[in-house]
């Protein structure tokens, strides 16, 4: 069975997926780690940056990965991590804000959008995954089971990011996440904007649940409840 969560930057979908994850024992595809992990490899072990990201080929997507050996691995708690020759990149290296525009920027890129959706379907093969992505239910998995789409006001995600980010040492005002969050919104919004055209997509707004509340909904309401 495949289940995808997607959603705008701190919706909740990643906190979600991963709890979702853990309660039916399934595999956590984090969609978000794939693109983070090619940017982080494309930037410290290569010479482009992130003003190159939009011309780059399928061949030099091939060969950056080949070059770090980048592997995606389930771990058994419901948890992911990326390994690269040189070992486990550690999730604070993915998660600074270079890395969150790099990767933004990277998806605007179609070739390696196709590459990480070819990526993300093998990944899944016969497994029972949760999928957490921007367009996991409407482009890479058109076809899965349940296809949830999360949302929130801007003042709770501005809230939740600042509590994210402070959690890894990182602290923000709230027009500077604010800043943040406009930002990401709009560099995201051609793929936020694709939901709307779905008419089997289950959207969700979480402002007012907490992130137990939201699982059980999820689950009371439509997992479990057809299953």
């Amino acid at each position: 069975m495949i289940i995808t969560i997607d959603g705008p930057v701190a919706s909740g979908k990643t906190t979600v997926g991963k709890l979702l994850a853990k309660r039916l024992i399934f595999d956590y595809l984090y969609s978000g780690f794939l693109y983070r992990s090619i940017a982080y490899a494309l930037l410290e072990h290569t010479n482009h940056t992130i003003n190159t990201f939009s011309t780059l080929s399928i061949s030099d997507l091939d060969s950056v990965v080949e070059q770090v050996a980048l592997e995606y691995c389930f771990m058994a708690d419901g948890n992911c991590q990326i390994r690269i020759h040189d070992g486990v990149i550690q999730e604070d290296l993915l998660m600074t804000p270079l890395i969150d525009r790099a990767a933004s920027m990277l998806g605007l890129n179609n070739n390696v959008r196709t590459i990480l959706t070819d990526v993300q379907r093998k990944l899944a093969h016969e497994r029972n995954v949760i999928v957490d992505g921007r367009d996991a239910g409407t482009i890479v998995f058109p076809h899965a089971e349940y296809k949830f789409f999360l949302t929130a006001s801007l003042d709770v995600r501005i809230q939740r990011y600042i509590k994210r980010q402070k959690k890894i040492g990182r602290m923000y005002t709230q027009e500077e996440a604010k800043k943040i969050i406009i930002e990401r919104d709009t560099r995201d919004g051609r793929w936020l904007s694709i939901p709307n055209l779905s008419d089997n997509l289950i959207s969700i707004d979480t402002s007012n649940m907490t992130q137990d509340q939201l699982v059980d909904f999820i689950l009371n309401n439509y997992i479990t409840k057809h299953n």
